[in-house]
Order: structure tokens, then C-alpha cells, then sequence
């Protein structure tokens, strides 16, 4: 599985970026619709008691991060990276916890994200190369290869686990409502209440009807306009038809499979500890939170021919990254990312010294 490693390494340090961290005002109307008073308290419980199982619609992803313009060999081929950087176009489905599709729409290539039970496929446009990824079916299952990549920008995934994630480091409150892709909308206001974060404020514009998430903006200390954010400009709560999550390659496409049980190597396994060695660890809490990727990781995105390293996103964020005694380190708006030479990645919304005092202590 040392291929899906690599595919997933360098989406696990994207994800990562993103998660650590958690729409441009193109999407608001001007319109603030009157709708009943409701407070933050009330906001949050209705979003963690939504039932809405189905939906599907156009999601526009913008980043400003304040990394350097992503290589066209890259820009060109979409991608899971290509969300780091400009702006974007996807379309998302959903029809419950077993069936997701996530399309995203590059300049000259499409990139797919298929889950149907426990069948998962991408789809690589641009190499005409598609991987399936067979599941298991038992509780504490792996997480799936799609995790954390694509689906980290549909506004109603992004909303919600920030919002379930929320605990007494932040303040909420109800700050207005609007319209986002047609629809009525509070909009709530999230503050970090610690100094060691780079975030000043999340907003979440949610649904009055269905309460699920539409819009998220994330805010950069120092900065007016959005540093990354996602929303919808259409969306629908009509349950999508089977066949968008049948999957078939398409004529001539190069086809891998894996088994995501056969992930681990016999050294990567939980050890005596019960502990698996390749699980990300957390340091620090809440909005001052660092993940650490285990020993390996930037090898492991990077690949280990010159061709797969020249192709691979990791590459162009080592080259944006400056030597600093720990390893290399990266600084967006949003986040703070350090690679030590062992190959440790470590990442956080928090300024530079909050990485590199978490892997001094390691």
C-alpha cells in the first residue's frame, strides 16, 4: 500500500492545514432577511440536531493564504493542493454516511472523490488514472482515503465539524443573517479566545430552514477580508439519484486497487503500546491545538523516484518553506507548518514558535 501512502500523505498535510484552521461576500446578496431571533445557544443546538442526511450543489472554494501561486503542472491538474491556493469550483453529493461525492473542477482536468459503502474511488483526469479503495466494514475503521481532502470544503461538512468541535476557548454569538445561494441565513460568529492562534474570528452562515452549514469564512489576525472560505452558490436538499455514486473508470484508465486493512506495514502497526505508530497525535488544546505527523510522513508524500517527487504538491510547499533549526518551516495566514528532518510534520493555526516549541518537547 506504499502507493496510497503517498497519495495520501500530501492530502493528509492539505487536510491538515484546513482542519488546524477549522466566503468571500460574492456570495451574499446584500439582503438580510427577517427571521426569528435566535440565540447562539439555540443556533448550535439546531445544527448539531439537523437531520438532513442528503444534499447536493456547487460549492466555490477561495484561498488566500499567502502562499506563493501553485505550479500550473499542479493548477492545471486540480487536486486536493490546488484548494490551498486561488479559487475554486466543486460539486458535492451526499445521501447519508455511506455515499459522498465530491468533483473537483480544474482548469483543464476534473478530479473525483467517490464513497458507496465500502467502495471508494478517485478519479485523476489529468494522468486518466483512477484508485479503488475497499473498506472495512467494522467499527473503528480507518478513515477513509476521501477524509480530510476534498470533502474538508463542502461548507456542510466543514460547518459542522468545526461546530462540534467547539468548546469553552471560543465565544459564539448570532451576528446578523443573509442570503446565501438563494437562501435565508443567520450568520454566526466564532472567536478564539486564546492569543496563540492565528485565526481573529470563523463565520458560518447556516441555514433557517434545514440549519445545515452554507458558508464558512475563516479570518486571519490582521486581515478584513476572508484568508480561506467556502460556500455554496446552489444547493438543493433533494436526495441525489443511486447511480451519482456508481462508479465505473473510464475506457483506458489505469486502475489501482487496495484494501485499506493492508495500509500498514508490519513496522507500522500499533506497537506495545496499542498505540499505532502512524495515528497523528494532538498537543496543546483547542484553538491552540498542533498535529503532529509521525516520523516518515514528508517521505512518504514526497515518494521516493524523481518522477513522483517532481509531481507532488509537498514538493512545491518545502520550496516555500525557509530552514530554521528545527527542519523547514512554512507560515501561511492561517497556519504554521514544520517538516523536521526525520521527516516529522507538525501543524497548526498557530504563529511559528507554538510548532516548533511542540517538536523541541518530542
Amino acid at each position: 500500500m506504499r502507493s496510497a501512502s503517498r497519495w495520501m500523505a500530501p492530502a493528509a498535510v492539505g487536510a491538515a492545514i484546513v482542519a488546524a484552521t477549522t466566503i468571500p461576500n460574492a456570495f451574499a446578496s446584500g439582503d438580510n432577511p427577517s427571521l426569528p431571533v435566535l440565540s447562539a445557544a439555540d443556533l448550535l443546538t439546531a445544527v448539531r440536531t439537523s437531520d438532513v442526511q442528503a444534499l447536493s450543489g456547487t460549492v466555490r472554494v477561495n484561498s488566500a493564504l499567502g502562499l506563493p501561486a501553485l505550479p500550473n503542472r499542479f493548477a492545471a491538474a486540480g487536486g486536493p493542493a490546488a484548494l490551498l491556493t486561488g479559487s475554486h469550483t466543486m460539486r458535492v453529493w451526499a445521501d447519508g454516511p455511506e455515499r459522498q461525492r465530491v468533483a473537483l473542477l480544474g482548469d483543464l482536468a476534473e478530479n473525483d472523490f467517490v464513497h458507496n459503502g465500502a467502495d471508494v474511488w478517485t478519479y485523476d483526469s489529468s494522468h486518466h488514472a483512477a484508485t479503488h479503495y475497499v473498506l472495512p466494514r467494522q467499527h473503528g475503521a480507518p478513515p477513509r482515503p476521501d477524509e480530510g481532502t476534498a470533502n474538508s470544503a463542502n461548507p456542510a461538512d466543514a460547518g459542522r465539524h468545526l461546530l462540534d468541535g467547539l468548546d469553552p476557548s471560543t465565544t459564539t454569538s448570532v451576528t446578523g443573517t443573509g442570503r446565501v445561494a438563494g437562501r435565508p441565513a443567520y450568520e454566526l460568529t466564532v472567536v478564539p479566545r486564546t492569543a496563540d492562534s492565528l485565526i481573529s474570528r470563523v463565520r458560518i452562515a447556516i441555514d433557517s430552514a434545514t440549519h445545515v452549514p452554507l458558508r464558512l469564512e475563516i479570518y486571519a489576525i490582521g486581515h478584513s477580508a476572508p484568508a480561506w472560505s467556502t460556500g455554496f452558490t446552489d444547493v438543493s436538499f433533494r436526495t441525489p439519484a443511486a447511480s451519482v455514486f456508481r462508479f465505473s473508470p473510464p475506457a483506458g484508465a489505469a486502475v489501482a486497487d487496495h484494501s485499506v486493512t493492508d495500509q500498514a506495514g508490519p513496522g507500522e502497526r500499533a506497537g506495545s503500546s496499542g498505540r499505532n505508530a502512524t495515528a497523528p497525535r494532538t498537543i496543546g488544546t483547542g484553538w491552540a491545538t498542533v498535529i503532529e505527523l509521525p516520523a516518515g510522513s514528508a517521505a512518504a508524500a514526497s515518494g521516493t523516484s524523481g518522477r513522483e517527487r517532481s509531481g507532488n504538491p509537498l514538493e512545491w510547499l518545502i520550496r516555500a518553506s525557509t530552514p530554521v533549526p528545527e527542519g523547514r518551516l512554512l507560515t501561511t495566514r492561517l497556519a504554521s507548518v514544520l517538516i523536521t528532518p526525520d521527516g516529522r510534520i507538525f501543524v497548526g493555526a498557530v504563529p511559528p514558535a507554538v510548532v516548533r516549541a511542540a517538536a523541541a518537547a518530542r
